[in-house]
């Protein structure tokens, strides 16, 4: 009873006795990076060029895929931009509507890296682009692949939240959250199961990147109010969890069974924490963001070395420019945050050029933030 009690408090801490145990990421939440140079040795920018006819309302994910950088806008004006690496536009997505090709909103997006194909999920069907947007093909679907990666074979990984509602849920996917299929023959086969209690009770949050490819092609997987991620090999079997250990700040799952409302639930913590699921995954260093009495933060630790550092705002004590992160990508030793134009401070867009931004650069509408990581003992 003692041992059941306590794994539904924590949630994902305990293990059966045939496992070996969680490995552990401790989030320094007290003691937050003050300079950035502690833990970035230089930072790069790019300007992501507009299409005069079409822009990102937001750009919610991107996707680093050889010399190509694939933005895309989940929340507000539902499209994908194809950028080259100095952010000149490849191509667009941004097929409105309910005909064959066209979407009406984007669940996820993801990109298959044998077939050069952007792949698109919304209610209903899943559909293919090549790398100048046109439209390739589409296949119908009853299950909604909320958060998908694609996969050798035609086949892609999906998420399918345990919070999902019924019609969402087509049959043969019942108590399961992850699954391998085929989106053309529909063939599926069960990766992960539930990995709360059916009691919990954890509101339904729109969630940004589920999963993230490592240097030697293994995945990592994390989701909303889950502290643990885990990492799967090509074969996709669990070869490694670990546990995003908040410690005497980690928010107990029953705290949102006292509110009707999920807002008040999140915006009344106290001081406690949860991890919100912003997976940045390379192979060597892990990251995330977390919620904490109000605000968030990012935290990067690498795993070789068992040192993680806490990142809300900092001093920019390298170049001055941007002063906090909002990080959409890592990789290669490198986090990729993404920021609006008018975000610059105001004597940056008055002389762009001394700061090695293009001068028409108020033309635009994003650019791309890059951090070089250290390689550092945690102090």
């Amino acid at each position: 009873m003692f041992r059941s009690s306590l794994c539904f408090l924590i949630l994902i801490g305990c293990t059966s006795p045939n496992e070996s145990p969680l490995d552990r990421v401790v989030i320094p939440i007290e003691k937050p990076i003050l300079k950035i140079s502690a833990v970035v040795e230089e930072i790069d920018y790019t300007t992501l060029h507009d299409i005069p006819s079409y822009f990102l309302g937001n750009i919610d994910k991107i996707i680093l895929a050889e010399d190509l950088i694939i933005a895309g806008d989940i929340s507000i004006k539902p499209g994908i931009i194809i950028y080259d690496l100095n952010g000149n536009v490849k191509g667009s997505i941004n097929h409105f509507g309910e005909g064959p090709g066209e979407f009406t909103h984007i669940n996820d997006f993801s990109y298959d890296p044998i077939k050069k194909l952007i792949i698109l999920s919304m209610v209903g069907k899943i559909i293919y682009y090549d790398l100048e947007g046109n439209f390739v093909k589409e296949s119908r679907t009853e299950t909604l692949y909320y958060k998908f990666i694609s996969i050798d074979d035609n086949q892609i990984l999906f998420y399918l939240p345990q919070v999902s509602a019924q019609e969402f849920i087509g049959s043969g996917y019942e108590n399961g959250i992850l699954f391998l299929e085929n989106p053309e023959v529909k063939n599926s086969k069960r990766i992960l199961h539930h990995t709360f209690n059916k009691e919990t009770k954890t509101p339904y949050m729109m969630e940004r990147d589920v999963f993230q490819t490592g240097i030697s092609g293994e995945i990592a997987f994390s989701h909303y109010f889950n502290d643990t991620i885990y990492i799967l090999d090509r074969e996709l079997r669990t070869t490694r969890k670990i546990l995003v250990d908040l410690g005497e700040y980690k928010l107990d799952n029953r705290h949102f069974e006292g509110y009707d409302s999920e807002i008040d639930a999140l915006n009344d913590l106290g001081n406690k924490a949860l991890n919100q699921n912003q997976l940045l995954y390379d192979g060597e260093y892990l990251g995330g963001r977390i919620l904490q009495d109000g605000n968030t933060f990012f935290f990067i630790s690498n795993l070789k070395k068992q040192d993680t550092w806490s990142i809300g705002n900092f001093e920019n004590d390298l170049d001055g420019v941007m002063s906090y992160l909002q990080l959409r990508a890592l990789k290669e030793k490198t986090l990729y945050s993404v920021h609006r134009i008018e975000e610059l401070p105001p004597y940056i867009l008055e002389n762009p050029s001394k700061y090695n931004f293009p001068e028409n650069i108020t033309d635009n509408l994003y650019f791309i933030a890059k951090y070089k990581l250290k390689e550092l003992d945690n102090d």
